[in-house]
């Protein structure tokens, strides 16, 4: 049986690990004070909460239950369980929990900050606006509302009935509030990017946005979205997608206005072959290069960003040398692909070869250079870093 010096040790590890954010240590300290005092709802809630810090949601969910077994009038435990559930995507369930919180403990600004995300994800943005106005009542919960107003301005719902600037402010409050705040980043390129058609702005903020977060895919494909309105190599390469967004367009089009279905009735084959025919000349020929260039643009800036770390294996490697010289060797590789193509239509299909193996292997080794590139961009350590700097934004 330990000390009571040994107790009293143990929690004061507990309460710095907790405080610090490390959540695999305070999960540690956690079990170990389990061990000996089993039925203390307090260490299984505090338990649940440093799994959930590091992904662990399934056994955090089964200590925040014994938790609530033992204390189901804990407004605190009920908001950690609608956390927990937010962050699995049950937000069905994480509404209940959160709102038995509120009703246990109106003065739970946590949990109305909880409620409020969760009423954006329902599009219920009039009970969101009224969440905002709850934590704006209280004297430090302004970072909270700041971030749950600009979660409500980045709906495109709402979008459109807010200025501008009153949109800007809430994400430079966030901002003030933390520098580092990869979101806000990410909220102000967006303003720029769909608003203004400021592409320079937009550019700006959605790298810091990566710097902040390598990992978010969302991040990355926003960027390569400001790169093929900038960059005059990726303007010219997407332009012969321009021919099919049109023909999707008229169809969105017919379809929504129905009196031109009847015309569409006569033109309908040769709108299908013209778009096949189309997405047949990109695909083939300009889209493995755009989509080559695009990784090896977003690799670049990894790389004089100084984050090459982040890549593994033979990418680490080839990205090391210059961006002609990569960009050369995808081109060649697409090039005897469509080698490939052309041989198997010279010999009209007659060896099996040339018609199948040869088309297909390159086909195959193009997709998995893409897909294995974009595997290896991050490694775990990072991912984990990512995890838990989001968990942290979910706890304030």
């Amino acid at each position: 049986m330990p000390s009571d010096a040994d107790q009293d040790a143990l929690w004061e590890q507990l309460r710095y690990f907790s405080s610090s954010n490390q959540d695999e240590r305070a999960a540690e300290v956690c079990r170990e004070l389990l061990s000996q005092d089993p039925e203390n709802d307090y260490l299984h809630y505090k338990l649940s909460e440093s799994l959930r810090g590091i992904g662990q949601l399934d056994e955090a969910e089964k200590h925040i239950q014994i938790a609530l077994k033992y204390r189901p009038d804990n407004s605190g435990y009920h908001a950690e369980y609608g956390a927990m559930l937010m962050l699995a995507g049950k937000n069905g369930r994480a509404d209940d929990q959160v709102r038995k919180a509120i009703h246990l403990d109106p003065e739970n600004l946590w949990a109305w900050s909880l409620l409020g995300h969760l009423c954006v994800s329902f599009e219920d943005f009039v009970q969101a606006r009224h969440c905002v106005e709850r934590l704006r009542q209280s004297d430090g919960y302004q970072e909270l509302a700041d971030r749950l107003e600009a979660s409500i301005y980045s709906r495109d719902e709402t979008r459109t009935a807010v200025p501008f600037e009153q949109r800007k402010a809430a994400y430079e409050r966030m901002l003030a509030n933390n520098p580092e705040d990869d979101s806000a980043h990410f909220g102000l390129g967006a303003l720029y990017f769909d608003d203004k058609k400021d592409w320079d702005q937009a550019e700006k903020h959605f790298r810091k946005a990566i710097e902040l977060d390598p990992e978010d895919k969302g991040y990355q494909k926003t960027l390569i979205r400001v790169l093929r309105r900038k960059d005059p190599v990726l303007k010219l390469l997407w332009l012969p997608f321009a021919p099919i967004r049109w023909l999707i367009n008229l169809v969105n089009w017919t379809w929504e206005k129905k009196w031109p279905l009847i015309f569409m009735i006569f033109l309908f084959k040769y709108v299908i072959v013209a778009g096949l025919f189309l997405a047949l000349i990109f695909f083939v020929f300009f889209w493995p290069i755009a989509k080559a260039y695009e990784y090896l643009r977003l690799a670049d800036f990894h790389k004089k960003a100084g984050m090459l770390r982040l890549y593994s294996g033979p990418m680490a490697r080839l990205h090391q040398s210059p961006f002609a010289l990569r960009m050369g060797l995808f081109c060649a590789f697409i090039l005897f692909f469509w080698l490939a193509l052309a041989a198997m239509f010279y010999f009209e299909a007659t060896s099996t070869i040339v018609a199948v193996v040869v088309p297909s292997f390159f086909v195959l080794g193009f997709l998995a250079v893409v897909g294995f590139g974009w595997g290896s961009l991050i490694t775990s350590s990072v991912r984990k870093a990512s995890r838990k700097r989001k968990n942290q934004k979910l706890q304030s």
